[in-house]
């Protein structure tokens, strides 16, 4: 007897399985606003990062100058660093006071017109002697100078 009931009984219908595709225009839309807002964004991350990739040139070349004691080769480093973002036309003329000032405006700062500023302006004419009358202190203070303005600038 116990056969025959089992005999009767059926195997429970499953539903079929749920797809995960999206079934109306509006989701295909949705996504594809997404994947472009995306890509706009990691277009813009991309352009950002060309745009300073010469930051970070710059700060080897100051390592550079730093580790080989070149102290002169500075003013040149930091006229480079100009010429990425400001008009040579602008720029050119531009020596002692009205450099320092530039250069304070363009991070708006005032390191570089105060004594360690002006130690940058001091290097491009001196000759080595004249160099070696700075202390320690004074070198770093300018190397820090001259880094954080690499960082900050407004390019």
């Amino acid at each position: 007897m116990e056969n025959e009931e089992l005999a009767k009984l059926k195997e429970i219908a499953l539903p079929e399985a749920v797809s995960y595709t999206p079934e109306t225009l509006a989701w295909y839309i949705l996504f594809a606003a997404i994947l472009l807002l995306l890509l706009f964004f990691l277009w813009k991350r991309y352009q950002r990062y060309r745009k300073n990739l010469y930051r970070k040139t710059a700060l080897k070349d100051l390592s550079r100058i730093k580790k080989e004691k070149a102290y002169r080769e500075l003013p040149i480093l930091v006229k480079r660093i100009v010429l990425v973002f400001a008009e040579r036309n602008k720029i050119a003329s531009l020596s002692d006071q009205k450099w320092l000032k530039f250069l304070n405006n363009s991070y708006k700062g005032n390191g570089f017109l105060s004594d360690t500023g002006k130690i940058l302006i001091d290097l491009s004419y001196s000759t080595p002697n004249r160099i070696n009358k700075y202390t320690e202190n004074e070198i770093d203070a300018l190397f820090n100078l001259i880094t954080e303005w690499i960082k900050k600038h407004n390019a």
